[in-house]
């Protein structure tokens, strides 16, 4: 259907009705002809704007929660009421892997994504995101074997930062997840609370958790990402992954919108379907 169609049907109606309002027997009364006037008036004014807004394309935005975030009803309608309010229609949804939309908050691969993403995760660098082996200062003696028969916490399995590349590293070190007993945590300040409360030996974070929680606890780098791991170096953004959409207003306002969202504290429930060190995201020149 056309969007003009329901203000067509509108003016035939109000033509149609004009005749009675001066020419009815007996004629109306003026008070009357007055109402029937205003509301006219008033349909076609809302004839004129609601098929632009009524029509308004729904974006969807996937989330990939595997990195951090928490996946809760609540927090998905936190975050469309705020966008919503940005004036971006958008439907969230948000899973631990297999995230799809026509946006897309992920982690990617920086050889193997085809673009960069629409808009960046705010202050994270390309090395904030290598994974780190933190121990506890004392038990740094034994080396990368002394892992061998011990407990330590990871993210999910879904996880690139949080457990596939940690679990690589220990494999370049000659240790194999059979020979550890994992834990697992869905966000990092359960990974850190196992490793300071001494349930684990050892736990894997992000560089950028790493450097703000080594000194304060008194723990040490096992292993870090080094140059041997730049070729599975990643980046956090929000891609655009519907060419159809790439020319949408709706797009451009929902964009506009997301470049605005920001954490504004722990328990800002909004930003809880991503991971804890994602502030914002800053659109990309």
């Amino acid at each position: 259907m056309s969007t003009n169609t329901p203000l067509r049907v509108l003016l035939l109606f109000v033509l149609r009705l004009i005749p009675y309002l001066s020419f009815s027997n007996p004629p109306l009364p003026l008070r009357n002809r007055k109402g029937i006037f205003l509301f006219l008036c008033l349909g076609l004014t809302a004839g004129s704007v609601w098929p632009a807004t009524a029509l308004a394309e729904t974006i969807s935005f996937g989330i990939n929660t595997a990195e951090g975030g928490i996946t809760k009803p609540r927090y998905v309608t936190a975050l469309e009421s705020w966008l919503v309010d940005k004036s971006c229609q958008i439907k969230v949804t948000a899973q631990v892997q297999g995230s799809q939309g026509d946006l897309v908050f992920d982690l990617r691969n920086v050889v193997e994504a085809k673009d960069s993403p629409l808009l960046r995760a705010s202050g994270i660098s390309s090395t904030d995101l290598n994974s780190v082996w933190l121990i506890k200062r004392v038990s740094l003696g034994g080396g990368v074997a002394s892992l061998k028969g011990e407990r330590v916490a990871l993210l999910s399995k879904a996880s690139k930062i949080g457990y596939q590349r940690p679990i690589a590293q220990l494999a370049s070190f000659g240790v194999a997840t059979e020979d550890l007993t994992v834990l697992h945590s869905d966000q990092y300040q359960g990974v850190m609370t196992l490793l300071l409360h001494g349930d684990v030996f050892a736990a894997a974070v992000p560089r950028v958790f790493a450097t703000l929680w080594m000194e304060p606890n008194d723990l040490a780098m096992l292993i870090e990402d080094s140059s041997d791991h730049r070729t599975s170096a990643v980046q956090a953004g929000i891609w655009l992954d519907s060419e159809a959409l790439s020319q949408s207003s709706d797009l451009v306002r929902c964009i506009q919108a997301l470049s605005q969202l920001n954490r504004e504290g722990r328990r800002d429930v909004k930003m809880r379907l991503f991971p804890e060190w994602v502030s914002g995201f800053t659109l990309e020149p």
